[in-house]
């Protein structure tokens, strides 16, 4: 059985997000999967899916950045003359 879809006004909430221009623009891109359920020419009426909300949140999470491992310097021996 299939999980309840949810409106752009439930994500919206979910997300605490005032207005939902943003989760139609990730629909419009089709970096969130939605189904459009109406009939007719006109607006849509999207619904989305729990599992592909958690799909477009996982890949919007943001990777902490690898830290730069310093090389230890290398010492100088003391019978090389360097040249550069």
């Amino acid at each position: 059985m299939r999980s309840v879809m949810l409106t752009v006004r439930e994500v919206c909430g979910q997300l605490a997000l005032a207005k939902p221009d943003s989760i139609l623009a990730a629909i419009r891109s089709g970096e969130l999967i939605a189904t459009n359920i109406s009939s007719g020419p006109g607006r849509a009426t999207w619904r989305i899916d729990p599992a592909d909300l958690e799909t477009f949140l996982a890949n919007r999470r943001a990777v902490p950045a690898v830290k730069n491992v310093k090389t230890p310097r290398r010492h100088k021996l003391e019978n090389v003359i360097e040249f550069f």
